[in-house]
């Protein structure tokens, strides 16, 4: 296990840390809805062939939070928070340190990439901060959604990534349409935590969801947020 410096200020999120506020977009929460029509046509996870997805199907080791028309491609959400030990809020990372991890486009219109997570902002932070020497030390969110796994269907899935604000976006807009009966437990645990993003608000701070009301604002990086992984397929 990777050691971890987790620079908590508090577990708490004190006054004066919100930066700027923003609601959750209301293009991702129609796009969530519009790809929820997606046809699935067999199974579930890797043991079977699934032709085609739908957002809120439980499949490829989470919950599925957006699709391509074809339904081929998409992103899913992990059904749990990321845990390390006893651990299960990060600090983002150092303070006063710009790392340029602002990617914040999250839905590609085609897939320019043969791995499909390298189509995703939410990866392309991930491999900035993994680029940054000894980073699973300095930068506890990133490490923890590294260290994450889920096995179903006898498949294990291990390329987990934090995801950015835009893709913390369409987990929150998977409230707002019907899901799978098997994930109606998954999301609403979510619904009092703050999630970190990997999108980088300024030197001091970077982006969170606030999965109460759907807010998106600055927290300072030495706060201890929660981790919500999301992977490619």
């Amino acid at each position: 296990m990777k050691k971890f410096l987790l620079f908590l200020v508090s577990l708490v999120y004190p006054l004066g840390l919100v930066l700027a506020a923003g609601s959750t977009s209301q293009a991702l929460i129609a796009a969530a809805g519009r790809n929820s029509n997606v046809k699935f046509q067999k199974g579930l996870g890797g043991s079977e062939t699934c032709s085609s997805y739908k957002v809120g199907d439980l499949a490829q080791g989470g919950v599925v939070i957006w699709v391509t028309e074809d339904g081929q491609h998409g992103l899913v959400a992990a059904l749990a928070d990321a845990k390390v030990g006893v651990y299960d809020k990060f600090a983002w990372g150092p303070t006063d340190v710009e790392t340029n991890a602002e990617e914040n486009n999250p839905l590609p219109i085609t897939y320019t990439n043969s791995d499909p997570k390298e189509n995703y902002s939410g990866y392309k932070n991930q491999a900035i901060i993994e680029a940054i020497l000894n980073w699973e030390d300095n930068y506890p969110a990133f490490n923890a959604a590294s260290e994450y796994t889920y096995t179903q269907d006898g498949v294990t899935y291990d390329d987990w990534f934090l995801p950015c604000s835009s893709e913390l976006s369409l987990m929150y807009a998977l409230r707002k349409i019907s899901v799978d009966s098997e994930v109606r437990g998954v999301i609403p645990d979510m619904a009092t935590k703050i999630y970190w993003s990997s999108r980088e608000f300024d030197n001091f701070s970077a982006w969170v969801l606030s999965f109460s009301d759907g807010y998106q604002y600055g927290v300072g990086k030495g706060n201890a947020c929660a981790v919500r992984c999301v992977r490619a397929f």
